[in-house]
């Protein structure tokens, strides 16, 4: 069995066009991967982590397929389950991560808004929304309330956008400590801080690159920049500095 495989590996690796390809794709995807930690926009983060995710499993794709053309004229019960396992491993790993960025773009999004959550009526908060989508040139988030007394509020955006906060952090802060978290979540839905989260949790799971780079940093930067935003938009940071001091007080008197 490992015979087979070794031959066939053997075959592919003598292969100029599969070479030059397979050693292109890693090229690129080394490239990306450097790409994600240079530029500033989530979205283009999030665009080369993908291009980088797309070049990583080129090569492995490229190799359980000519796997595949290869099967016809082997013989015997042993190469032929050695080919079966190891193009099940590659293109398990490859559907793993296909799999796991169509979870975040539609699956996760519908379990945030179906778990203890309805649509928000409060007008107040709603027309302040509508208004700061329109100040900023985005479509309008939806906001969703989440049945708990504890403070909490967060965002998540992929193909449309939402905007989660909880009873508690309404009936917590005043007006104006609302509308400054509101405009942190803003921040986070204009800048896909949520859709960059998931998709570094991909990477770390899937690219062995990962390992020598940590984006810790990044995620700390994006609540700051947030914070920022939220800052600039009342010419003020009591509000959201108060706001902070509340919840950070409510859960330490729990």
């Amino acid at each position: 069995m490992l015979h087979e495989i070794l031959r066939l590996t053997e075959t592919f690796l003598n292969s100029p066009f599969k070479m030059y390809i397979s050693l292109l794709s890693v090229l690129f995807a080394i490239t990306t991967f450097v790409l994600i930690k240079r530029v500033q926009k989530n979205r283009f983060k999030v665009l080369f982590i993908y291009l980088h995710l797309f070049f990583l499993i080129l090569p492995p794709f490229m190799f359980a397929f000519s796997l595949g053309c290869d099967m016809n004229v082997l013989s015997g019960l042993i190469s032929n389950c050695a080919i079966k396992v190891t193009e099940t491993v590659i293109y398990t790993g490859i559907g793993a991560i296909i799999l796991s960025v169509l979870i975040g773009y539609f699956v996760m999004p519908k379990l945030f808004s179906s778990k203890n959550t309805k649509k928000l009526k409060e007008k107040t908060i709603l027309r302040f929304v509508n208004k700061e989508a329109k100040k900023l040139g985005i479509k309008t988030p939806k906001v969703f309330l989440i049945d708990d007394a504890k403070p909490d509020a967060f965002s998540y955006s992929t193909i449309s956008s939402s905007i989660f906060i909880s009873v508690g952090m309404i009936e917590l802060l005043s007006k104006k400590e609302l509308e400054a978290v509101l405009l942190h979540e803003f921040y986070h839905v204009h800048n896909r801080s949520s859709l960059y989260k998931f998709s570094t949790l991909i990477l770390r799971i899937f690219s062995p690159l990962s390992r020598f780079a940590s984006f810790n940093k990044d995620l700390d930067d994006e609540e700051a920049a947030a914070d920022n935003f939220a800052i600039e938009k009342q010419c003020t940071n009591k509000n959201i500095l108060n706001a902070k001091k509340k919840i950070n007080l409510f859960f330490s008197s729990c």
